[in-house]
């Protein structure tokens, strides 16, 4: 009876450890919004192009380059469109003003090398990785 009574329960136990879980990572992605946000306006005098805030925002975040091209192809096809880089580049440094959608296209248009709409991976890591150096002496 009892081993019946355990094996009953321990759906329940593990929905509840994923509720916890599930609801540490909110907190996680709450706190992590918090820090963006004051990564991105943390001294707005010293963050002059939208490359430096990138590169602030990356650093702020902790994540390597190559996880966030991951996280930034929604699709999963491999290729970043100007709609995902968008999107990326505005949830990365909380819709900053410096983050216009002019600002924005020039800078897609600027590791958009063959100008097919679709810039190689490692042209998009070389401007994450250029901005990161950049913010970091600046």
């Amino acid at each position: 009876m009892e081993a019946a009574a355990a094996a009953a329960s321990a759906p329940l136990q593990h929905s509840s450890q994923l509720y916890e879980a599930v609801e540490a990572r909110h907190a996680e992605a709450a706190t992590l919004k918090v820090e963006l946000q004051k990564a991105s306006v943390a001294d707005p005098e010293k963050t002059r192009t939208l490359e430096e805030l990138i590169g602030r925002a990356i650093t702020a975040r902790g994540i390597t380059v190559q996880a966030l091209l991951r996280e930034w192809d929604k699709n999963r096809d491999g290729e970043l469109q100007m709609s995902e880089f968008k999107q990326a580049v505005n949830d990365l440094t909380a819709r900053s003003p410096l983050a216009t959608n002019h600002a924005i296209e020039r800078l897609f248009g600027a590791i958009d090398i063959d100008g097919s709409g679709k810039p190689s991976h490692s042209s998009l890591a070389q401007l994450l990785y250029t901005a990161i150096l950049h913010s970091a002496f600046h």
